[in-house]
């Protein structure tokens, strides 16, 4: 992603202690690779919209 108003790259700041409470890491390490996997790494509110 960049900047709309001079076209540098946009850094992402993570909210790790709310991803901390979404996810367990136990499970993440289990769970098999995939899109979804990351989820509560992406920038999506409404996941209702999802395909």
């Amino acid at each position: 992603m960049r900047c709309p108003k001079c076209n540098s790259a946009l850094d992402a700041e993570y909210d790790y202690t709310s991803i901390q409470r979404t996810i367990r890491k136990d499970e993440f390490v289990r769970e098999c690779p995939g899109h979804w996997k990351y989820g509560a790494f992406m920038p999506v509110g409404d996941l209702s919209g999802i395909v």
